[in-house]
């Protein structure tokens, strides 16, 4: 079995959570396999949490890593209970175990369909294809522009859908939610299984799409002014104790992943935490020192900040982007 690479991940030294980007570590990771960190070492994956996170042991030796490749590998014994697995079902359903692919469909796979950004009222979605929840797969071999969206909702969250009219595939941008995942991070539109979910979008104060691209790790980072509202989202934040900031007028209901730049302008060590663990420090950066971080955040888009102490504190917190999971 080939070692998963996929994505980059996020390490925080002396800390047990691994937080990836770009990854599916729930079909890729299992309890017991190894995890080869950005510092070289190896460890032993104890949780498998989601897509994007999960928890090793012992915690994280190297230095902390914003933004690191790494390597997870089965070991011998999970090989052999899957070998095990699949020699019992052969030999109790022999020919039909052969053709199993053709009864389990793939109702998560995405291939290209990436977005890019053309104007304020219009984007493209490349050639690609994405399965359904029914597992049928809809082909898209042109890419496809998006174009004549005028009167779009001010300050609001639009999210694409790839659907078929009769058998032409065409997308939609409108602003209903993608239900809950059915499947990894797949997500089809809120009550219709027929549209698959490709992406969620940010229109400005004018009702225009703001400027973004997709990077190679499968973020999707604004190309606008981050040091100004919306994307300013803490200004000179002073608080000692651990201190919740709300990341969701830029960051969609759709990912649990923040790319944010911390700024620390004051005197004492300023620190990041999730938000679901106010007593875990996520990273610390120092006094007068500048960083951009991919963090976790919880299911209501929030992280927490805080400082070693509220003398001469101030903390800038700008968002420059967040995990296209789609």
């Amino acid at each position: 079995m080939a070692w998963y690479r996929a994505g980059t991940v996020s390490c925080t030294q002396n800390s047990t959570t691994v937080t990836g980007t770009g990854t599916a570590f729930a079909a890729n990771a299992r309890v017991g396999d190894a995890f080869m960190g950005p510092d070289g070492r190896w460890y032993e994956v104890v949780n498998v949490a989601s897509d994007t996170v999960l928890s090793i042991q012992p915690a994280y030796l190297g230095a902390t890593v914003a933004v690191g490749t790494y390597a997870l590998a089965p070991m011998q014994g999970y090989v052999k209970d899957s070998a095990d697995a699949l020699r019992t079902l052969v030999n109790k359903f022999g020919a039909l175990a052969a053709n199993l692919a053709d009864y389990i469909p793939d109702a998560t796979a995405i291939s290209g369909l990436i977005p890019s950004w053309n104007s304020s009222s219009s984007m493209t979605f490349s050639s690609g294809s994405a399965a359904l929840v029914t597992g049928a797969k809809i082909n898209v071999a042109a890419a496809i522009t998006v174009s004549g969206l005028t009167g779009l909702a001010t300050s609001s969250w639009y999210y694409a859908y790839l659907y078929l009219n009769g058998s032409v595939a065409q997308i939609e941008l409108v602003t209903t939610a993608p239900s809950s995942p059915y499947l990894g991070s797949a997500r089809s539109k809120t009550g219709d299984t027929s549209r698959r979910f490709l992406g969620a979008f940010r229109t400005n104060t004018s009702g225009g799409l703001m400027r973004f691209d997709i990077d190679a790790s499968n973020i999707f980072n604004y190309q606008e002014d981050v040091t100004v509202a919306p994307l300013l989202v803490l200004s000179a934040g002073a608080a000692q104790a651990a201190t919740v900031v709300s990341l969701s007028s830029v960051v969609p209901v759709t990912t649990r992943t923040a790319k944010i730049a911390v700024i620390n302008t004051g005197t004492p060590t300023a620190f990041i935490y999730p938000a679901d663990a106010l007593s875990s420090i996520f990273f610390s950066q120092s006094a007068g020192g500048r960083a951009s971080i991919v963090v976790p955040t919880n299911a209501s888009q929030q992280i927490a900040y805080g400082h070693g102490n509220a003398t001469g504190a101030a903390l800038y917190i700008d968002v420059q982007g967040y995990g296209m999971d789609r």
